[in-house]
């Protein structure tokens, strides 16, 4: 959170609505043509949400399970080289019921296997390590000034 003020947007360091991609990007807010704060996206799995295979495609849970594991399987694949972010959109109220968790387990077993491998973890954590990381370099490389970066 920035101590200037500003909009509400300077509040927020991450949006979840990046569902065009599988990796950080960052956002610019140029209502008035000037960087207001640092802003990044994070990828947000509107596929594997669980929403859509239970309510709109009739996804049994062990389909759901299989579809989970092929899609990380996948990107750990694609990752190999420059990392990738899988988002697993929950509801307590799909997921969560007593007929389907147990088959969900089974995804984060399948995902803990390649603990040396991933980075288990929230997507808080992942864009503090992207702005302290990695930010400054892609802002350099697109051509931002230091000042615009703040």
């Amino acid at each position: 959170m920035t101590d200037k003020p500003g909009t509400l947007l300077d509040a927020f360091v991450l949006t979840i609505d990046g569902r065009d991609v599988d990796a950080q990007i960052r956002l610019v807010h140029a209502e008035d043509g000037t960087e207001t704060g640092r802003l990044i996206s994070m990828p947000y799995s509107l596929e594997v949400n669980d929403h859509y295979p239970y309510n709109v495609f009739g996804y049994s849970p062990a389909q759901y399970t299989d579809m989970l594991k092929r899609h990380f399987d996948t990107l750990l694949a694609e990752g190999e080289d420059n990392g990738t972010v899988m988002c697993i959109p929950l509801h307590a109220y799909l997921v969560g019921r007593a007929h389907r968790i147990d088959p969900f387990r089974e995804v984060l077993e399948h995902v803990s296997q390649h603990a040396d491998d991933v980075w288990i973890t929230t997507g808080g954590e992942i864009a503090d390590y992207y702005l302290k990381t990695y930010y400054d370099d892609v802002a350099a490389a697109i051509g931002m000034t230091k000042a615009e970066t703040a």
